[in-house]
């Protein structure tokens, strides 16, 4: 009698996701956390400056090569602060 072959599997650690990794997490990261630290920054503040917290929160994500804003996300932190 001759043995069947073995047929090898890579074990499931090994197989690569297709498509999104998880399809619960957005494709973005959401920017209302970034708001809602400078409206906390700017409510703490003893002169409130909106537009240079704005700018702050601006500087501290892009800082961050993962989480850089688009124009429109930046726009629209810094309509949500003034």
């Amino acid at each position: 009698l001759v043995p069947s072959p073995r047929v090898l599997h890579p074990p499931r650690a090994c197989v690569a996701p297709v498509g999104r990794q998880d399809p619960l997490r957005p494709d973005r990261p959401p920017i209302e956390p970034l708001v809602i630290n400078a409206i906390q920054e700017l409510l703490s503040a003893q002169a409130p400056d909106p537009a240079a917290v704005a700018e702050r929160a601006l500087a501290a994500r892009s800082a961050d090569p993962d989480y850089v804003l688009t124009g429109a996300e930046a726009d629209r932190l810094r309509a949500s602060v003034a």
